[in-house]
């Protein structure tokens, strides 16, 4: 039996994920990302801040 040829779909809300824009930025981002590892050392203080915005 034949196998019919496949093509990649990329739905048109995701074709901004294909640009070389988009790529430099998420390249940009990881790079952040991995030099800054995530802490919750200021978490209380975000939130006290947070609660002195509210009220």
């Amino acid at each position: 039996m034949p196998t019919l040829p496949t093509s990649p779909v990329v739905p048109d809300s995701e074709h901004w994920l294909h640009s070389a824009a988009a790529a430099a930025g998420l390249r940009e981002a990881l790079a952040w990302a991995q030099s800054h590892p995530a802490s919750d050392e200021a978490a209380d203080s975000l939130l006290q801040h947070l609660r002195d915005k509210q009220g």
